[in-house]
């Protein structure tokens, strides 16, 4: 579990510090994992970023490859369209995509 809590630290640090320097912001999360509900992940504004430790073990590979970039796509979100109260919006998706992510507002992830 340590391991896979590693990588995917890891990846949000890549991510952040190379779009930070992209757009001249500084987002730096705290990284947090919990275990129950549906949720994939949760970003609150750009303090916290969440990730579902059941679906990071069950997914790995995918999980870090999706879930990651659209928790992260959220922090930048909120430092660049501070005005935009839709979470799933169009500049959401591109920042999503920009990211490596799928764009997709949901995960498809069976428990």
């Amino acid at each position: 579990v340590s391991v896979l809590k590693g990588l995917v630290t890891r990846k949000v640090n890549k991510l952040t510090k190379q779009w930070n320097r992209r757009y001249c912001v500084y987002v730096n999360p705290r990284v947090v994992f919990f275990e129950n509900g549906t949720d994939g992940g949760y970003a609150i504004e750009d303090k916290v970023i969440g990730f579902n430790l059941r679906y990071l073990k069950k997914y790995r590979g995918e999980f870090i490859d999706t879930i990651v970039p659209h928790e992260i796509a959220h922090a930048f979100q909120h430092q660049l369209y501070p005005n935009d109260y839709h979470h799933h919006s169009k500049h959401w998706k591109t920042l999503c995509q920009e990211m490596g992510g799928t764009g997709d507002r949901y995960h498809y992830f069976e428990d």
